[in-house]
This record gives structure tokens, C-alpha cells and sequence, in this order.
């Protein structure tokens, strides 16, 4: 669907409303005032009324991009990462803070986590920067 908001018009209008709810996506039932905005929190879709009586605009508000930083301990071979990205990343990047982390990788990647790996034990801890991508 096509509006003529802007998303920042919604959102504030939403604001100047005071009418802003959140919870289940099956839960949000049918708007009763102009501007009244809905968050599903299990969808993560931003509903919108323009009429009072349906819901006529939604927005996708899940993240395109989340980072972070995580830690192989020492001795450990491995960390998993929680990304909460929502669909398995199409790019995902680590870079490790100083040479302790120089012989790693990443694998078992889904929509949620994934983890960073060491080749073999070292006695320090390896500190990684990361990035996944939708």
C-alpha cells in the first residue's frame, strides 16, 4: 500500500495522538481513532490508521543491519553470537581486536545467532567486532 506520509509524519502524529499500542500482531483488533498506531511485536510491523476504522499503512521496522562485539574466552574454541536479525544474513563480517582472534571464522549462521570459532585454544581472550547484513 501507497501513502502520502511520510514515516516521520506518521510516527509523530502517532505521538501527538497518544495513541500508540503495542503487543501480538493477532491482538491489535480494529483502530478507533485517526492516528492511531499499533507496534506488533512479534511481526515487527508498525500498523498506522489513516481513517479510524482500519488499519491502512503499515511499516516493516525490523533492523536491515545489527553489530556487535563478542568474546571467545580463553582456552574456548568458540562463542555464539545472538544477532536477532530476523532472517539468515546475507553478509556477515567479524574483525578481531588484536591478534589473539587472527585465526578464526564463522559458521553454524541462522536467522537468530551464529558462531565464532578459534582454529585451537589460546591462553588470552579474543575480542571480536561483528556485523550481519540482510
Amino acid at each position: 500500500m501507497v501513502s502520502l506520509w511520510a514515516t516521520s509524519d506518521i510516527i509523530t502524529a502517532a505521538k501527538l495522538n497518544k495513541s500508540f499500542n503495542n503487543g501480538l500482531d493477532a491482538n491489535k483488533g480494529t483502530p478507533s481513532v485517526i492516528g492511531e498506531s499499533y507496534l506488533a511485536t512479534d511481526t515487527n510491523l508498525l500498523y498506522y490508521s489513516l481513517n479510524g476504522t482500519s488499519w491502512g499503512y503499515i511499516i516493516e521496522t525490523t533492523a536491515r543491519e545489527v553489530k556487535g562485539e563478542s568474546t571467545i574466552t580463553a582456552e574456548s574454541t568458540s562463542v555464539v553470537v545472538t544477532h536477532n536479525l530476523g532472517t539468515v544474513p546475507s553478509f556477515v563480517a567479524k574483525t578481531p581486536l588484536d591478534e589473539n582472534g587472527l585465526d578464526s571464522y564463522i559458521d553454524t549462521i541462522t536467522s537468530t545467532q551464529m558462531t565464532i570459532n578459534l582454529q585451537a585454544p589460546i591462553p588470552a581472550n579474543a575480542v571480536f567486532k561483528w556485523l550481519v547484513k540482510k
